[in-house]
């Protein structure tokens, strides 16, 4: 049995280290942005989590490696990881004061430090546990990297692309905790009986709804103003409406305000946008590079633009229709890259307005030497 269960955990764990990492963005995100800060404090505290796991897992299985321990490990892991969607509440509310840069820092290993030092001390357990001689240490140790690794990949893709949009993020994250605490408990009781072992499999989909019920969801709550809570493959997005007036949130970030009866913008940056219809004559063809609740959009065809606009995620668009009264006549929008779209594009505007903002600052790749000689 001992063979094959390690390399069911040395799966599992690599897979939850980088699906972890990965949900992490979504868990911090909305509160400080997705920032450059926060990229830095999640890979810098996940390298170093796994550095003193690396460390501190040989040093324990040397002591006397058995399945028990190392079953310990995981469940311990897992339990924590189940918390974070309880914890991230009071640690955020704790260090949202510091100003982004310190939250950050603090906010990231507070959360995952510990689950990812046991879950970094696996590995080297499990080699322990599985080389059978020294002339075959090499092979083990390079097998259960390999093993761990694959895993981590298979999860980083599949998180990213699949999951967060599908299942949420504290859904996610508890469902990860889960496993990591079911692959424990196959550990332990198949040394007992096939039978008790074929019961925990048969508890995994109970665990699953119990994950849907239980995990603390940020949740459409109309009576709260909350109207909507949306994970895209690009951003968490919320619609909210506060004071008379509705805004589209992006990972903790403004990027629309209206007002829901009339749709007009009550935001500012839009009203400085109209002094550039002053400079020119009169109306023309427009390209509007990010489209967010539609605003700009509206604006321009009020006054008698033509507009196309590209936007990258599906769901802005369909939000912006659904919330933010964007009608097709306003602007034909085209569901892609901006910078994209200006490759593949030799379209003539009067005008190109570069609207697209991240949770944190403009996407990079837009803001280049290139990229305006491009729009040039």
């Amino acid at each position: 049995m001992k063979h094959w269960y390690i390399y069911l955990a040395v799966t599992v764990s690599g897979a939850s280290v980088l699906g972890i990492e990965i949900l992490g963005t979504r868990i911090i995100g909305p509160f400080y942005g997705v920032s450059l800060y926060l990229w830095s404090a999640l890979i810098g505290v996940t390298l170093a989590a796994l550095s003193v796991g690396y460390a501190l897992g040989g040093r324990w299985a040397d002591r006397g490696a058995s399945i028990s321990r190392f079953c310990l490990l995981l469940a311990v892991a897992g339990a924590w990881i189940c918390t974070i969607p309880w914890l991230r509440y009071p640690i955020l509310a704790l260090t949202e004061r510091l100003g982004l840069r310190a939250a950050v820092l603090i906010t990231a290993p507070a959360l995952f430090f510990p689950p990812l030092v046991l879950l970094g001390m696996i590995s080297p357990y499990a080699i322990r546990l599985k080389v059978s001689g020294i002339e075959y240490v090499g092979r083990t140790a390079g097998n259960l990297y390999a093993v761990s690794t694959a895993a981590s990949v298979i999860a980083a893709i599949i998180t990213g692309f699949y999951l967060i949009p599908s299942v949420g993020v504290s859904r996610l994250t508890f469902l990860i905790g889960s496993l990591l605490i079911v692959t424990a408990i196959v550990g332990i009781t198949h040394r007992r009986s096939k039978a008790a072992t074929i019961s925990v499999f048969l508890l995994v989909p109970v665990i699953g709804g119990a994950a849907v019920k239980l995990a603390p969801d940020v949740k459409t709550d109309p009576e709260s103003g909350v109207l909507l809570v949306e994970q895209s493959p690009y951003a968490e997005i919320r619609v909210v409406e506060r004071d008379g007036l509705r805004y589209m949130i992006i990972d903790g970030g403004t990027h629309t305000i209206v007002d829901p009866e009339s749709w007009m913008s009550y935001f500012p940056y839009v009203d400085v946008l109209d002094l550039v219809k002053m400079m020119l004559e009169e109306p023309g063809d427009m390209l509007l590079v990010g489209l967010g609740g539609g605003s700009v959009a509206k604006s321009f065809y009020r006054d008698g633009w033509h507009v196309d606009a590209v936007e990258i995620d599906p769901a802005v668009v369909r939000l912006a229709k659904t919330h933010f009264g964007l009608e097709s006549r306003e602007a034909d929008v085209h569901l892609m890259d901006g910078r994209q779209y200006l490759i593949a594009n030799d379209t003539q505007y009067d005008l190109v307005v570069l609207d697209a903002f991240g949770s944190s600052s403009i996407p990079f790749h837009l803001v280049t030497r290139e990229a305006f000689e491009l729009a040039k």
